[in-house]
């Protein structure tokens, strides 16, 4: 079960959920108990990046807090437009090429390991530290696709964030599709209303 707004949550918002749903079949199994909980909600941050202009612009409550130049993924591996969430985070994480099918040997292949890495897709999207890239950042776009920053904004970003909030990218020609996400934010509200099963019904 998923539900979002229209738009983003808004500071002090809360929401109370009731889910009925004891003796529904799902799968091959059933759902054995009904649920409620009640949500209150805090900051909202938001990560804005633009792609082309290799910035990325941290708000929180509306404000800018933070601009940081980036460098995003370069001709043939670019960055994904679209609404993406903070999947996870993990200080540090091993980068193998390999787990997409790119030899470490190739030209494009690599195993690295990058601190405070914060996951935004399942196929390998991150923002992390890349010092490597420092020449880079605010620049050129030089990354396999990952957004890549200096090791100091790395990790104010990582401090900075929480899972689940969005970060949203302009300037490439590739959509990001909603299961290469936690997709919610990727749907017009529209779209979003129409995956419902009670539309279906």
């Amino acid at each position: 079960l998923f539900w979002r707004p229209r738009e983003y949550w808004q500071p002090g918002s809360t929401a109370h959920v009731e889910v009925q749903a004891a003796g529904l079949p799902a799968g091959d199994t059933w759902i054995l108990n009904d649920a409620a909980a009640d949500y209150a909600y805090g900051d909202l941050r938001v990560l804005v990046t633009d792609i082309d202009g290799h910035q990325l612009t941290c708000y929180q409550n509306g404000e800018v807090v933070n601009t940081i130049p980036v460098s995003c993924g370069k001709p043939g591996m670019e960055t994904m437009t679209g609404t993406k969430l903070i999947m996870d985070k993990q200080n540090p994480v091993v980068m193998d090429s390999e787990t997409f099918g790119v030899p470490n040997t190739s030209a494009d292949g690599y195993r690295t390991t990058v601190n405070w890495a914060q996951r935004i897709t399942w196929s390998g999207e991150y923002f992390h530290a890349a010092p490597w890239a420092d020449y880079a950042h605010g620049y050129q776009n030089v990354s396999h696709g990952c957004t890549g920053m200096t090791d100091a904004n790395a990790l104010w970003l990582y401090n900075f964030t929480q899972i689940g909030d969005p970060a949203e990218f302009t300037g490439s020609s590739f959509d990001v599709q909603p299961y290469q996400t936690i997709g919610c934010w990727t749907y017009s509200w529209e779209d979003w209303q129409a995956q419902s099963a009670l539309s279906q019904a």
